[in-house]
Order: structure tokens, then C-alpha cells, then sequence
């Protein structure tokens, strides 16, 4: 991985997961640079591989939620904080939550059982 991809961190030692997903935003708005959709998503999800699978998939929401690298869509950035929610990860959780109104019942439920799905058809396998 190139190292200036790696993950960058605050005064405080803490992680900013989003910095190179700020950076990708360039190429997906062509922002000085010429827009390439398959360079904006390399740099939001370079260093994700490092972070784990739960922050990885809660990352690639937030992604979603906020219209970084990719386009701003409710439905994707649910899909992917239930998967996170699902393992664990409190802040994905609260987020669903928040999602909930600007989805349907039918829509979450959709978007539940096609997460449980990928789950279990992408990422079961490999933890046993």
C-alpha cells in the first residue's frame, strides 16, 4: 500500500479514518484534479484493509451517508452500517437509527435482509 495512503493521525493519536476519504472527494468532484471515480474510491477505502472488517464496513457507510467519493445515498450507507451495527459497532447502530427516517419500512427491510445475505454469503465463510 502506498504510504501516503496510510491512515493519518491527530494530535491526540487518534485516527482520522476520513482524511483520505477527503482526499478521494477531489477526484470524485474533479477538484483540481480530473474527476476519476475509480481513483476517489481508492483513496477512501486504501487504508480500510488495515482497520478491520467492523470499521471498514462502517467507513464505507459513512462514505455513503456523507456523499464522500461516492454519491450521497442513504440506502448503500444503511446497507453498510447495519452490517457494522450487526458486529458490534455502537456508532453504526445509532446511525441506522437516524437513517430510519429517510427510509421506508420496506425499504429497511429489504436493505436488512440483502446486508444479512451478503453477510453471510461474503463474510461467513471466511471466520470459521
Amino acid at each position: 500500500m502506498n504510504k501516503t495512503r496510510k491512515q493519518q493521525k491527530s494530535n491526540d493519536g487518534s485516527v482520522n479514518f476520513m482524511a483520505p476519504c477527503e482526499k478521494g472527494e477531489c477526484y470524485f468532484r474533479s477538484e483540481g484534479v480530473p474527476q476519476d471515480h475509480e481513483e476517489a474510491a481508492n483513496w477512501c477505502l486504501s487504508n480500510e484493509y488495515d482497520t478491520g472488517f467492523l470499521e471498514f464496513t462502517f467507513n464505507l457507510g459513512l462514505c455513503y451517508y456523507r456523499g464522500k467519493c461516492v454519491p450521497h445515498n442513504y440506502g448503500e450507507a444503511y446497507f453498510w452500517f447495519f452490517i457494522a451495527a450487526g458486529n458490534g459497532h455502537k456508532e453504526a447502530a445509532v446511525l441506522i437509527d437516524e437513517l430510519a427516517q429517510f427510509l421506508s419500512e420496506n425499504q429497511i427491510l429489504t436493505l436488512q435482509a440483502t446486508a444479512t445475505d451478503w453477510f453471510n454469503d461474503n463474510i461467513v465463510p471466511f471466520l470459521s
